[in-house]
């Protein structure tokens, strides 16, 4: 092989590893359409293992809330503003378990519970019920987030759409597996459900149990009612359960009843009543009645003792009248 021969190769071997060398450096500086690791959601390039393992940085979950890995919290942002609002509550979610509320001390924040203003310390929020926070901004409330307690039993729910970022790994009710889509739950039958959701910014795994129940109480009422309905004596209400929870109004005002030994309630005024019973799972049975006037035991006693005073009274002035002697 001749030189000329000789460097020709050399000089072609060399212009293929360089273009193999550039091709390499363009791919690492090209998009990242391929990635499938963690992305810094401000810059939306990539993040080594280290720096994502470390806890620093937030996943966007939708335009106006992020996961935190570092304090393990949703933060939502309000638009044009620097302030932030933490909790452990993602949009949209339903728990069984208190929801708190960090940088909301600041006056800006209102919290409503199903509709009404919630008064409450919001470090930990654990009364059932449907809760919208809201944020002050430039003389209006812009909302921040939704959430939903429940208790171990509800008739609140009736299906769940998981929040973004989220999806579905387990459903089951009373046991059995329904599980069907992966972003919403069907919860309209009752029954005892179990519901897996996995967060796509932090793989860990939130677990909903609870019980759907849309019965409401049957309370027993007992007294004795004309053949036109008016009850003439007092009204006993029995058949509650424990957790239940009785609401009485007299005469368009609340009214206290104290609970007898045996679990029942005994209503002995006369008037008219309007009466609400609540179960856990928030259902509700109404009455309406009135007792008209009736003569209890110590009412009767009451007469009887006027009676025989009155009877001695009259007696005794027939008697003077007999016996009076005229001097």
């Amino acid at each position: 092989m001749n030189n000329t021969l000789k460097r020709s190769l050399i000089i072609l071997a060399a212009l293929v590893f360089a273009l193999l060398s550039f091709g390499t450096a363009f791919a690492d500086e090209g998009d990242n359409t391929d990635y499938t690791g963690y992305l810094d959601p401000a810059t939306n390039e990539p993040i080594s293992d280290s720096e994502a393992g470390s806890g620093n940085g937030r996943d966007a979950l939708s335009s106006t809330m992020y996961y935190d890995r570092e304090t393990k919290d949703f933060v939502y942002t309000v638009s044009g503003t620097l302030t932030e609002v933490h909790s452990n509550a993602a949009d949209g979610m339903i728990l069984n378990t208190p929801v708190y509320l960090d940088g909301a001390d600041g006056g800006s924040v209102t919290v409503y519970q199903n509709g009404n203003e919630y008064g409450g310390n919001f470090s930990g929020i654990n009364e059932p019920g449907e809760y919208v926070v809201t944020m002050q901004q430039n003389g209006s409330k812009q909302r921040l987030f939704i959430f939903t307690i429940v208790g171990s039993a509800t008739g609140l729910v009736h299906n769940y759409t998981v929040p973004d970022g989220f999806y579905l790994t387990k459903v089951t009710r009373d046991g059995e597996n329904i599980f069907v889509d992966r972003y919403t739950a069907d919860m309209e039958e009752e029954g005892d459900y179990v519901i897996e959701y996995e967060c796509s910014a932090n793989n860990s795994i939130y677990t909903l149990k609870t019980t759907i129940d849309r019965t409401p109480p049957q309370p027993v009422f007992s007294g004795n009612a004309d053949s036109k309905g008016r009850i003439h004596s007092a009204v006993k209400i029995s058949g509650l359960e424990s957790s239940d929870t009785l609401v009485v109004y007299r005469n368009g005002g609340r009214a206290t009843v104290n609970k007898n030994s045996d679990g029942s309630y005994t209503i002995p005024d006369t008037g008219t009543y309007y009466i609400q019973v609540y179960d856990e799972a928030g259902n509700v049975a109404e009455y309406n009645f009135s007792i008209s006037m009736y003569l209890n035991a110590s009412a009767f006693v009451f007469v009887v003792l006027l009676v025989l005073v009155i009877a001695a009274v009259v007696g005794f002035i027939i008697y003077k009248r007999r016996h009076l002697k005229i001097g």
